[in-house]
């Protein structure tokens, strides 16, 4: 598995799911992003590498992808809530 292969699966993974999303504006960029990211994809497409870094992303689902997502959210928003 080359990187750029991976690159496009995670691409395709984040292209899929802000289309099946609901974010109106640059959300994730504020959520998940590194700080360089521009959009919400360029910002979708850094956490899902970073999260994937260590492992095959060519099976990886957008499914797969978006419960971890979805967990990750979650979680940031109940610790946030808490404070």
């Amino acid at each position: 598995m080359t990187k750029s292969n991976i690159d496009k699966n995670i691409d395709r993974i984040a292209t899929v799911l802000l289309a099946q999303g609901n974010c109106q504006s640059n959300d994730l960029v504020a959520l998940i992003g590194k700080g360089n990211e521009s959009n919400n994809h360029q910002a979708l497409v850094s956490w899902l590498a970073a999260r994937f870094e260590n492992i095959d992303t060519a099976g990886l689902t957008t499914q797969e992808a978006a419960t971890k997502l979805t967990d990750h959210l979650q979680e940031q928003y109940s610790l946030r809530a808490a404070g």
